[in-house]
Parts: structure tokens; C-alpha cells; sequence
């Protein structure tokens, strides 16, 4: 696996955000809202009903029959009433990728935001725009724009984030760089981490803004410090490569670590690749498969070949463990 940097090129999805004091404390009312618009468009049918979905390192073990709305659902309101945007997208976007609803069950859940929507809470308000935008119940890209629009007016640096990168990769929308800097930077002054970050890829490739590594750096380290995963990633893919800056892995592999704590996949990839090699580390086969294993569960795609070579070491490993048992014992028979 070659030390290939990878660069922003698509809108990544944000994942698992700490909340930050800004959004936590923030409390708005909205004095005229949009009549609500019923949808009609086909629900899609009803998915797979996989038992266990995986969050991090808890996973939700749901029954076979679930009458009503059922646990995920529960847990999935319980996340909305957190009021993390990046937790609940998470979450959410998890159980769509696992099909874990049942066509009712978006229903029941589509519903529950539409009312929530009325009592003008700016959080639950970008909730029922996330339910659109990613399609959970019923696409909409041009009502999830409205609703992101509704909210950032009045300080959600998370919506700020989201019309960003619908401008910078035309999602729905004609592409404008332009009002994709502009928003991110709207968030990046509300503090939102994954504002700051594409900021920092910005100046980082050259788009729009002059090409600056040392500015992209203060905005990686920026997002990195409030644990935006990307960030951390970013920078430790910075160091481990050493394109930029001088070769530093021991730095590299902290950053990693922080990443993949934060669940981020290409995180688990790079420190498997570390611990296989012995890249600012002891060289360990064992966390090499546990890391490349983690990746692979993500859907990292090259974390497979790692695994294949991990175990071709580790089979070396016994093969020779158990020649160098077999040399000590007849050296101590002839003794």
C-alpha cells in the first residue's frame, strides 16, 4: 500500500462532532415559518431488517419483531434531543446505510420531525432538513436548501457547513466556490469544526483562494482541536507522507489515533498499515489486524489486502516460532 496522500476532492460526510458551547447554549425562535409541504412521492420499500446495528463500540441489538416504533427509532429521537447535528447525522445516516426502518417506520419518524418542526427549535428544524437531503424518507434536495437557509440565518453553524459543501460540490445546486467559501467561513465564526476544516482544504488545494500550506495547517489545527475527525486525519496523513512537511510519523500516528477513536475509517487504514511496518511504532501484526479489520468493517476497500498480508506474517511468525522451539529443545538434549 503506497503512501498516497488523499486529497479533498468530494464532499465528505462529517461524523461525530462534539458539541460546542455556541451550539449547546444556542436558543432561537423563527417568526414566520413556510406552510408545511406534504410530499408525495414514493417511500421506498421496505429494507432489510438487520438485527444489530454498529455505533462506534455499541451496538443496538434490535428484536425480530418490532411492534410500533421501535428501539432505533427511540434512539434515534433521543440522539435529535441531544442536539449534536454531527451525532445525530451519524447516527442516522448509519441506520439508513444498514436499512434498518421499515417503510412505516420512516413514516412514524418522517412525521415526528414535521411536528417537532412547528415548535421553531432551529436543531430539530436541521434534522428534518437532514432527513431530505440524504433521502431517509423521501428526497429533497430544493426543501432540505430551504430548511438549511431557515437555520443558518439565525446562527447554526452546522447548517452553514452543509450549504457549503452543497455549493462547493453542486448538490442540487449549480456549483459556486465562491458561496461555498462564504458559508464556511460563516461557520468557521460559529465554530463549527467541519467549517474550519474545509477551509483548510481550500487553502490547502488552491480552490478558489490562493494555494497557502501554512494556512491550511492553522485551520486543520484549528478543526483538530475540537476533534473534527477529518482534521485530525488530515494532519496525520500530512506528516505521515511528508510531502508538505518533513517526515514526522510518531506525530502522525497520534493524530491517526485520535482520528480512528472518532470513528473515522481511512484513520484505521493508515494505523494498520503503521503497526504492519513499524512506522513511528513497534512493528505489531496482531494491532495491525485489529486496525486493518476496524477499516474493513468501515467499507475500506484496500484494508483487505492488509489483512491478507497481515495473516501471511503472522503464519511466518508461528512457522518460526515453532522451528526456534524445536532448535532450542535438541540443543538441550545434546546438553
Amino acid at each position: 500500500m503506497s503512501k498516497k496522500i488523499i486529497r479533498f476532492t468530494s464532499e465528505r460526510k462529517p461524523q461525530n462532532h462534539p458539541k460546542t458551547s455556541s451550539d449547546t447554549e444556542k436558543t432561537a425562535t423563527i417568526s414566520s415559518l413556510p406552510p408545511k409541504k406534504r410530499l408525495n412521492e414514493q417511500i421506498p420499500k421496505e429494507r432489510s431488517q438487520t438485527k444489530q446495528l454498529r455505533m462506534k463500540d455499541n451496538p443496538i441489538d434490535l428484536p425480530d419483531e418490532r411492534p410500533g416504533i421501535n428501539l432505533l427509532i427511540e434512539d434515534i429521537i433521543e440522539k435529535a434531543s441531544q442536539k449534536n447535528p454531527y451525532d445525530f447525522e451519524q447516527y442516522i445516516t448509519m441506520a439508513l446505510r444498514y436499512g434498518m426502518l421499515t417503510e412505516k417506520e420512516i413514516g412514524d419518524l418522517e412525521n415526528f420531525f414535521e411536528e417537532k418542526f412547528y415548535e421553531k427549535d432551529i436543531y430539530f428544524i436541521f434534522f428534518l432538513a437532514e432527513l431530505y437531503f440524504y433521502g431517509f424518507s423521501t428526497l429533497n434536495i430544493k426543501r432540505a436548501k430551504e430548511l438549511y437557509e431557515m437555520v443558518a440565518q439565525v446562527g447554526l453553524g452546522a447548517a452553514m457547513t452543509r450549504l457549503g459543501m452543497m455549493y462547493l460540490n453542486g448538490t442540487g445546486i449549480r456549483k459556486n466556490r465562491k458561496k461555498a467559501k462564504e458559508y464556511f467561513e460563516m461557520g468557521a465564526k460559529a465554530k463549527d469544526s467541519t467549517s474550519i476544516y474545509f477551509l483548510g482544504t481550500l487553502y490547502f488545494t488552491g480552490c478558489v483562494v490562493s494555494k497557502s500550506i501554512s494556512k491550511a495547517l492553522m485551520y486543520f489545527d484549528q478543526s483538530a482541536s475540537l476533534n473534527n475527525p477529518e482534521a485530525l486525519f488530515m494532519l496525520g496523513e500530512i506528516y505521515f507522507v511528508g510531502d508538505v512537511v518533513p517526515h514526522d510519523y510518531v506525530l502522525a500516528k497520534r493524530f491517526f489515533d485520535r482520528a480512528a477513536a472518532l470513528g473515522q475509517p481511512l484513520a484505521y487504514l493508515r494505523l494498520g498499515v503503521m503497526y504492519m511496518e513499524g512506522f513511528g511504532c513497534k512493528k505489531d501484526m496482531h494491532q495491525a489486524l485489529k486496525a486493518l479489520s476496524l477499516a474493513a468493517t468501515c467499507g475500506v476497500k484496500e484494508a483487505k489486502e492488509g489483512i491478507r498480508i497481515a495473516h501471511a506474517y503472522l503464519k511466518i511468525d508461528r512457522i518460526n516460532e515453532k522451528m526456534a522451539k524445536k532448535k532450542a529443545h535438541r540443543k538441550a538434549l545434546r546438553n
